[in-house]
């Protein structure tokens, strides 16, 4: 039922995860193809696999995969009627080994067998440099963090450092067009300028998402 609702929203990236299912994801923009999937019905109410995000260079692309692609099977195992999830966990495994995925381009296009080799897949989503201001009298630290992976953190202190070892007073976080990502991930970096006990307030303006956010914890709390 929580899933339908939040279907209702027509959010690609509004999700409702089970502890297994988000133990998975917090994982599996670490090693793998470089691909995000959704579930996605069509007409019918069938549901297919589609590619909703590549990245750019990523194994998945350079192999051949495209946006919009939709995934029939990996390693010769049919995976229709599978949610993303159990497909990303099929797509996973160790460094340098290689899957085989069955997608088709397009709604109509062909259907195509690719050898996909697994990497690491996560970049480091900070950039960063020193600026010069007030007529170069004052040195300011700017980072912007393009999305919030598994090592947004990790980079994001780093930067903070080596622009303070460079003679940063001040700090500048960019968040413009931040892609998003693991909301463990945003909140370790709300860790690090916040402090402990304080309250922070998540004000939504759509009336229909605050709706549903609301019949959700009735449901959650009603049983």
């Amino acid at each position: 039922m929580i899933k339908r609702m939040l279907a209702s929203l027509g959010d690609p990236y509004t999700r409702f995860l089970s502890p297994s299912e988000f133990s998975r994801m917090a994982r599996y923009d670490m090693t793998g193809i470089g691909i995000n999937l959704r579930e996605v019905p069509d007409e019918n109410g069938v549901v297919k696999l589609k590619v909703l995000g590549l990245l750019l260079d990523g194994p998945a692309h350079v192999a051949g995969v495209r946006q919009g692609d939709e995934v029939l099977a990996v390693n010769g195992e049919d995976v229709r009627g599978k949610s993303a999830f159990e497909v990303s966990s099929l797509l996973q495994g160790p460094n340098e080994t290689f899957v085989t995925i069955k997608v088709k381009h397009g709604n109509c296009g062909p259907i195509q067998s690719l050898e996909v080799q697994r990497q690491v897949v996560a970049r480091t989503p900070v950039l960063y440099r020193l600026e010069q201001v007030d007529n170069g009298t004052t040195s300011v630290g700017y980072m912007r963090l393009k999305e919030f992976n598994a090592l947004a953190r990790k980079d994001l202190i780093i930067a903070m450092n080596r622009l303070q070892d460079m003679g940063a007073t001040y700090l500048i976080l960019d968040l413009r067009d931040n892609l998003g990502g693991l909301v463990q991930a945003g909140i370790e970096i709300a860790k690090v300028f916040l402090n402990k006990g304080e309250t922070v307030c998540l004000l939504i303006l759509c009336w229909l998402k605050t709706i549903l956010f609301l019949l959700i914890l009735m449901f959650l709390f009603s049983n």
